[in-house]
């Protein structure tokens, strides 16, 4: 019996004590050390190597931590970005915009390539892709009030699609969209369909040079993983993003990693994460209404159902041949033939459609057939390209293919006039490319402006009616018949018309015709003065050439000039080494110009001149500008150029041009250049007894391009520096990647430059003033900027550092390491040689204690402050643990019962919130006694109730 009551004696008490003892479970079975739980806010992101990260992230985490969390296993995650850090979120599912996250943060921190994140664990995760509507000069006026903010913007828009394509077997593409949105209608749209034709081969350069040019007055914008077309100037265009400001640390992740981070690194202004973006609906119409009253729906957006035919073409090649095999950008464009459904096509009812997308293919040309619905905007088709013919064409801004077109139902001749529009599209479309792959459906159309590519026509009837030579075309017909005249008509030429005719057929003529600035260095000059040359090449041989002729203009006034007539001009021709002179009439004139025929035997070098032997006694000077050996280009527009004579006198003045001729009797005279009204070259020519008529000088300016790198105290490069020059006698700036560049600085002046870095973290400015020559400032080659590291030091009165203690610096707030430091980096220290002062508070546990202004320069980089709380003492029950939110530095509890709590607050405070533990920890204490003396009572009952009736059965 004894055994038995000590038995469940021993029970009771095991009972009783695992009901006092029991610890709180808090996290699972997770101890708190390794977890703890989390309410995060803030912006998400899921940009393309988000799923790196998510990766390594996945692979820290214990397998037992996820089991006694009991949440389901993370398949992919996204990264939260808010004031107080950066976080990768691991989840099972992801997504953009504002994110509110319940879950579990991990003690131990991802450190992703110098950067640190917070790892949380979801629980729950909701998601908001819409923002609160605000207008754009609102966020360029106050960028910091919208810092990671989800905003929803409206305004017009214009984007360019990109995609990162690297054909490495790896199968990864990552579409981008880079766009700018602006509350007025932009003068010039940033991507204009004609501009980025034409700068195609160079894309990436191109789209940083429309970033520096247009990101000052627009909000740009940015979407990762984002599929869509170029966009030119649409109205109504409704944006969905995050804020992000250059030089955060969400900015800083997105240039370190991405694809795109040359062009992340330009923009230098508040730049708009794309969520969502919206188009306004545009108005419902048929081919047939655009086409019959085109002048109500230009520059409108409309929606459209019709059938087209056409195809994508892919530019990565033409970019290749640029920039190397290594180049992974890509876009393809589009372009279709349409007509409206459940009608025949007819030539007054087709329609171009001509788009950009960032979409991937595998080979250069893919056919693209179907019923298509568009939304898109209605423009005249020479804006897209001059050589198109000038009716209605529809920039597409979205489409879907929703069914199958049956080509057999169309006629041949119908089938044959879709294809010609197209091709004469595709031509246009194509007009960078200097090589043509044969499986893009080519046809010049009847004008070409500015050919790149040859112009390939099947017969001769397929050749243009007009061709605008800008320096070089080159002309390809596969097939010509002997006897049949080839006649070639030019623009923008003095020669004009070229007609050939071959005494045999021909298979595949090649025709190039070249406007010569100068003559190439084997050929000598003609005799005389000269007024243009011009190369032209047939690869047929001159044996299968029956006839050639060649008509030119010359303009009156040139004639004039030099004192000749009208029959004094001639055509010459360079062959078998020596210049010939072929027979030249006078055709006819109009009011400026004449107009001359010349036959030819054949062709290659051709000058048009009025030769010497006429006994005109006359010198004509070729001068060209050059400075640090290249053109002045764009820069001409500013000189005045001077050739004054031997009494003083100006004989001629030539303005906005770097290359030029002057036809002047023999004599001295002097040369003189100026630039933007300063002198920049001066030189005396004697020509009184000259050996040629023809005399060529380069003359080099006193103007040099200026070089350097803007760096903070650490020699790391500052992007975006604002850079200001006095005097204003300069041709531009240039800030690259850090990299400054002043051009065209007149060597013989003394410049003030003064370079200016605002930080969008701290939101002040640090800058340094330079006076010095272009030579001077070129062989700094880096200008430091008063820009560097401040450590905050937190001790305590004996000078002992106190680590955990959140410091808050301007805008930046940091915790203090072990050795009592915190370091906030690339803070601007000085504004014109005068210090810098910030806002300072010191937190322990959620209390100020320190708050005040300290200026800091470059040679105060350290603060030190005093972090030290007041410690008071009061009675409690000994030995008696405090349990609860108490926000002290910390509290103990000796034997004789005296608590010690270290408070930031007033003695009077202290003592009351003492007071206030005290009794809460005395009630506590006197409640845990309570329970046990009930519990034992009811033991010892027990115990009593079962020993009298163990009797009772022994007695019986």
């Amino acid at each position: 019996m004894s055994e038995r009551v000590i038995g469940l004696f021993i029970i009771s008490i095991l009972l009783l004590a695992n009901i006092v003892s029991a610890p709180s479970i808090v996290l699972g079975q997770v101890p708190p050390s390794l977890v703890k739980r989390v309410v995060a806010k803030g912006s998400a992101f899921v940009f393309p190597e988000v799923e790196a990260i998510v990766s390594e992230a996945l692979s820290m985490i214990p397998e037992e931590v996820l089991r006694a969390l009991n949440i389901p296993k993370p398949t992919t995650g996204f990264i939260l970005a808010n004031r107080s850090g950066l976080y990768v979120v691991l989840s099972t599912k992801a997504g953009e915009g504002f994110a509110e996250v319940a879950g579990f943060m991990l003690k131990r921190s991802l450190n992703f390539r110098g950067f640190k994140l917070n790892i949380i664990l979801a629980e729950e995760i909701a998601f908001t892709t819409k923002g609160d509507r605000v207008d754009i000069s609102e966020i360029l006026s106050s960028p910091e009030d919208y810092e990671l903010r989800l905003v929803e913007v409206m305004g017009f828009g214009s984007q360019l699609p990109l995609i990162y394509d690297p054909d490495d077997g790896s199968n990864i593409t990552r579409p981008f969209l880079i766009g700018f949105l602006s509350e007025e209608p932009f003068t010039t749209s940033p991507f204009r369909p004609k501009r980025v034709i034409r700068d195609a081969r160079r894309l990436l350069e191109s789209t940083r040079e429309i970033i520096k040019e247009f990101s000052e007055s627009c909000l740009p914008y940015i979407g990762y993983d984002k599929r869509g077309y170029m966009v030119d100037g649409a109205e109504g265009m409704v944006l969905d993003g995050i804020i992000i400001l250059p030089g955060s640390m969400i900015s800083e992740l997105l240039t370190s990693i991405t694809s795109l981070r040359s062009i992340m690194g330009d923009l230098k202004r508040p730049t708009l994460y794309l969520v969502r973006e919206e188009f306004p609906p545009g108005k419902s119409a048929t081919l047939r209404d655009i086409s019959e009253d085109s002048a109500r729906f230009i520059g409108r957006i409309v929606s459209i159902s019709a059938n087209g035919i056409g195809g994508r073409i892919s530019i990565q090649e033409s970019i290749r041949s640029i920039q190397g095999e290594s180049t992974a950008m890509d876009m393809l464009l589009e372009a279709y033939i349409s007509w409206d459904m459940h009608k025949m096509p007819s030539p007054k009812g087709i329609l171009p459609l001509i788009g950009a997308l960032n979409d991937h293919q595998d080979c250069v040309y893919v056919n693209v057939n179907g019923t298509l619905e568009i939304l898109g905007k209605v423009v005249n088709a020479t804006y897209i390209d001059e050589s198109l013919t000038s009716k209605p064409a529809i920039i597409i801004y979205s489409l879907r293919r929703v069914g199958e077109l049956k080509l057999e139902e169309l006629s041949d001749k119908c089938l044959e006039m879709l294809q010609d529009r197209l091709g004469e599209v595709n031509f246009a479309l194509t007009n960078f490319m200097e090589e043509l792959p044969s499986s893009i459906p080519i046809r010049p159309p009847p004008v070409v402006r500015q050919a790149v590519h040859p112009i390939t026509a099947e017969r001769v009837t397929d050749l243009p009616i007009l061709i605008s030579l800008s320096r070089k075309i080159r002309i390809l017909i596969h097939v010509v018949r002997p006897g049949e005249l080839i006649p070639i008509r030019l623009s923008n030429s003095s020669i004009t018309c070229l007609n050939l005719t071959l005494s045999r057929e021909w298979r595949d003529l090649n025709i190039t015709i070249v406007k010569l600035m100068h003559l190439p260095q084997n050929i000598p000059a003609p005799g005389g003065i000269i007024y243009s040359y011009y190369e032209v090449e047939v690869s047929a041989p001159s044996s299968a050439i029956s006839k050639a002729a060649i008509g030119f203009w010359v303009a009156k006034e040139w004639i004039d000039g030099v004192g000749a007539t009208y029959s004094d001009v001639i055509l010459m021709r360079y062959s078998g080494g020596r210049w010939k002179a072929l027979e030249t009439n006078v055709i006819g004139e109009n009011i400026t110009h004449v107009y001359y025929g010349s036959k030819t035997p054949g062709f290659s070098i051709f000058a048009i001149t009025i030769p010497q032997a006429i006994g005109l006694n006359l010198i004509n000077i070729s001068i060209s500008l050059t400075y640090d050996g290249k053109g002045l280009r764009e820069l001409a527009r500013d000189i005045v150029v001077n050739l004054i004579d031997d009494s003083g006198r100006v004989v001629k003045e030539i303005t906005g041009a770097d290359k030029f001729s002057i036809v002047v009797r023999p004599g001295i005279y002097k040369l003189r250049v100026l630039w933007k009204s300063v002198l920049v070259a001066e030189k005396s020519i004697d020509l009184s007894t000259p050996k040629s008529a023809n005399v060529s000088l380069q003359i080099p300016l006193k103007l040099t391009d200026t070089s350097f790198t803007a760096v903070d105290m650490l020699g790391r490069i500052l992007r975006g520096v604002e850079v200001e020059v006095v005097p204003n006698i300069y041709g531009g700036l240039s800030n690259v990647g850090g990299i400054i560049t002043i051009r065209a600085m007149v060597t013989t002046k003394l410049y003030t430059v003064k370079l200016s870095w605002a930080s969008p973290v701290y939101g002040t400015e640090a800058s340094v003033t330079i006076a010095d020559t272009p030579e001077g400032l070129k062989a700094r080659k880096i200008i430091e900027l008063p820009v560097g590291t401040v450590t905050v030091s937190v001790v305590d009165r004996e000078g002992r550092p106190i680590a955990g203690a959140d410091v808050t610096f301007g805008k930046v707030t940091k915790k203090t390491d072990a050795a009592g430091k915190a370091y906030f980096e690339m803070v601007p220290l000085e504004k014109e040689g005068a210090g810098i002062s910030y806002d300072v508070t010191v937190k322990r546990e959620g209390f100020v204690v320190f708050t005040g202004k300290e200026t800091v320069s470059r040679a105060r980089t350290t603060i030190t402050e005093i972090g030290e709380l007041h410690v008071i003492t009061t009675r409690t029950p000994p030995e008696v643990e405090v349990r609860g939110e108490v926000y002290f530095d910390h509290t103990t509890t000796s034997a004789s019962g005296t608590m010690t709590i270290s408070l930031p607050k007033s003695i009077s405070q202290a003592t009351q919130q003492a007071r206030e533990v005290g009794v809460r920890a005395t009630f506590t204490a006197l409640l845990m006694i309570a329970i046990l003396a009930v519990v034992l009572i009811v033991c010892i009952t027990l115990i009593i109730a079962v020993a009298r009736k163990m009797r009772r059965i022994s007695r019986i």
